[in-house]
C-alpha cells in the first residue's frame, strides 16, 4: 500500500499537468481570439466595398482626368481634384483639399518635370480608405517612373488622393 503523501502527490502531479495543459492551450486560443476579434472589431461598421465596374470606372476616371491635366500643363485644373487623405473633415468624414504648402511642392515638381504620358498600370482596392492606383508616367517622353495614387470613398464618393510614404502610406501588395 503507497502512503497517503505519495498518492496526493500523484495526485497533484496529474491535477498538475491537466492544469498546465489547459491554461496553454486556452493562452493559445485566446492570443488568435484576440486578434480575429480586433480584426472584426476594426471591419464593423466599415461599408463594404463593390469593386466591380462602377468603383472601379470612378476611380479610373479621376486618375485618367487628373494625369490629362497635367499633360496638358493645367496644374492648377489638376491640383484642384487631389485631396489630403490625412486631412479629414470631422464632420463629413471627406479628405480636405491640399493645404497651400502641400500645394505648392506637388505644382513645383510638376513645373520640374515634363510629363508627355501615363498609363494606369493597377488599381488595387482594399476598403473605403486604403486603396492604390499605380500609374506609369513618362518624363520628357522616355524616362518612365511610377506615382501612386490613394482613392479614398467617403458617403458614395470617391475622392483623389496620393500615397505618401513620408506621412506613414505603404504600397499595398498582392
Amino acid at each position: 500500500m503507497q502512503p497517503l503523501f505519495s498518492i496526493l502527490l500523484n495526485c497533484n502531479m496529474k491535477f498538475t499537468r491537466i492544469f498546465l495543459f489547459i491554461a496553454a492551450v486556452a493562452i493559445l486560443a485566446s492570443c488568435g481570439g484576440n486578434k480575429k476579434a480586433s480584426e472584426q472589431e476594426e471591419m464593423a461598421g466599415m461599408p463594404k466595398m463593390h469593386t466591380e465596374g462602377a468603383d472601379s470606372a470612378a476611380v479610373r476616371k479621376l486618375v485618367n482626368d487628373f494625369m490629362g491635366q497635367i499633360v496638358a500643363g493645367e496644374y492648377d485644373l489638376a491640383l484642384n481634384m487631389i485631396n489630403d487623405a490625412f486631412n479629414i473633415d470631422s464632420v463629413t468624414g471627406k479628405p480636405m483639399p491640399l493645404n497651400d504648402a502641400t500645394r505648392e511642392a506637388y505644382m513645383q515638381t510638376f513645373k520640374e518635370f515634363n510629363i508627355t504620358d501615363f498609363s494606369i498600370r493597377e488599381i488595387i482596392f482594399d476598403d473605403y480608405k486604403n486603396n492604390e492606383v499605380r500609374c506609369e508616367v513618362i518624363l520628357d517622353g522616355a524616362i518612365p517612373t511610377n506615382w501612386y495614387f490613394k482613392p479614398v470613398k467617403c458617403v458614395g464618393e470617391w475622392f483623389l488622393c496620393m500615397r505618401d510614404t513620408n506621412r506613414g502610406d505603404t504600397p499595398l501588395t498582392r
